[in-house]
């Protein structure tokens, strides 16, 4: 999180954050990424994690 702060972002956390990867084995699940330690994991899509809204494109 330390590094999103300085990067652009504000104020992000040290948790988990969705990512918009549906999970192969499940429809239901999808990956998350863990920002203290930079894990992936798993979770219901009816499961409450934060997320950061992001948009492709080159910044000005």
């Amino acid at each position: 999180a330390s590094w999103l702060n300085s990067n652009g972002f504000l104020r992000a956390l040290s948790s988990s954050y969705w990512s918009s990867t549906t999970s192969a084995g499940s429809t239901s699940s999808a990956w998350l990424v863990s920002m203290p330690k930079g894990n992936l994991a798993s979770s219901r899509k009816t499961s409450t994690f934060y997320l950061l809204p992001v948009r492709g494109g080159i910044v000005d």
